[in-house]
């Protein structure tokens, strides 16, 4: 059997845009690779099964005549072929987009550079709207704390995601300010207007320690209120705990995301952070050591310890994923141009390398289920 799976990247050097490949669950084979949107760096990818809809974030810092902001595209899939066609796009309000979340029908948008959040409603025929929301981290007065001076002198939204429990709180890791400031948000409260806003009057913040520069998070599937954050800048997982009825974060573990006796270095970034669908298993990146690291999560308390660490066959591990089978982890080696597929071993967790195949700059692999 067979899985279809879209591949996006930059288009720095030799990437076009979108690329789908077949994924073969039996054999680990990324077959018939065709580019199926050309399109300007696209970073990272959201995916809206129901109405046949992708959408990606094309990391720039102009969009038409605007400087200053990149923006989004909205593309439709054929059922039959896989190939995308343009619906329509939107600026997203912020220099170099980075991360987008689909829930319902509203799209999320982190924008690194510009240090804004936004959010767009998506209707199955139209694509994207113009902005329902933008909340600009600057004028909400969060300040950057300057602890990695050069990658901490402004704001930088670096991901946007909704709680697992209620859907209700957006969450946006902010990488300058070493923060993960959670917003209300009601899917449902201006249904009848057609729009929604974040509403930025209970905002709550969950304060890392400086430098960390917190990147992703990934909540447990089977423990919902258990998240989990990667620093980028320290190559630390955070453990935490979201409290719903206090609106807030409590940290529960703090832990390296590298081997015990890997020391970390200026040129070792966290990346890419997952939880097996499982629930029992963390995989993360971690480029410059360019490997994967794996823990168990404990199935009473949440608490992580370390399992394995590989590498990825390749530089620049940005981002990976699991297939929907849970038996493969595939890779995207940005700086070297390749995705290695591992295959994961049922009682433990661990990986072994299976093969790689040449792709051009991947940014983001996503399946579509």
């Amino acid at each position: 059997m067979t899985h279809p799976v879209y591949v996006s990247g930059y288009t720095k050097e030799s990437g076009k845009g979108i690329y789908l490949y077949d994924f073969d669950a039996n054999t680990g084979d990324l077959l018939n690779g065709k580019l199926v949107a050309e399109c300007e760096n696209p970073s990272f990818l959201a995916l809206h099964p129901s109405s046949q809809q992708l959408i990606s974030v094309n990391e720039t810092d102009s969009y038409q005549d605007r400087h200053g902001t990149g923006f989004i595209s909205a593309y439709r899939r054929d059922e039959q072929t896989g190939m995308l066609s343009l619906v329509n796009t939107k600026a997203s309000e912020g220099s170099e987009p980075c991360h987008a979340t689909i829930w319902g029908h509203y799209v999320f948008v982190a924008n690194y550079t510009g240090g804004t959040t936004s959010l767009f409603s998506l209707s199955s025929n139209e694509g994207l709207s113009d902005p329902c929301s933008v909340i600009d981290h600057a004028k909400q007065g969060l300040k950057p704390t300057m602890g990695v001076p050069d990658r901490q002198e402004a704001p930088h939204c670096h991901a946007v995601d909704l709680d697992h429990v209620e859907r209700r709180k957006v969450i946006v890791m902010d990488l300058g300010c070493d923060l993960a400031t959670l917003y209300s948000f009601d899917a449902h409260a201006d249904q009848e207007l057609g729009t929604m806003h974040l509403d930025v009057t209970n905002t709550q913040h969950f304060q890392f320690p400086k430098g960390t520069g917190p990147r992703h998070i990934a909540f447990a599937p089977n423990m919902r209120s258990f998240a989990y954050v990667m620093g980028e800048l320290t190559n630390e997982l955070f453990m935490l705990e979201l409290d719903l009825l206090q609106n807030k974060f409590h940290l529960v573990q703090r832990i390296s995301a590298l081997p015990p006796d890997v020391t970390p270095t200026r040129d070792m970034l966290g990346a890419e952070i997952t939880v097996a669908p499982n629930g029992r298993y963390l995989y993360t990146t971690i480029r410059g050591h360019d490997s994967v690291s794996v823990f168990y999560i404990d199935d009473r308390t949440g608490k992580l310890s370390f399992v394995q660490n590989v590498s990825t066959h390749g530089k620049h591990p940005r981002h990976f994923t699991i297939d929907p089978t849970g038996t493969y982890l595939l890779v995207g080696n940005q700086h070297s141009n390749n995705i290695a597929v591992f295959s994961i071993e049922n009682g433990t967790g661990h990986l072994t390398f299976v093969k790689a195949i040449d792709h051009p700059e991947p940014a983001c692999i996503q399946f579509w289920t």
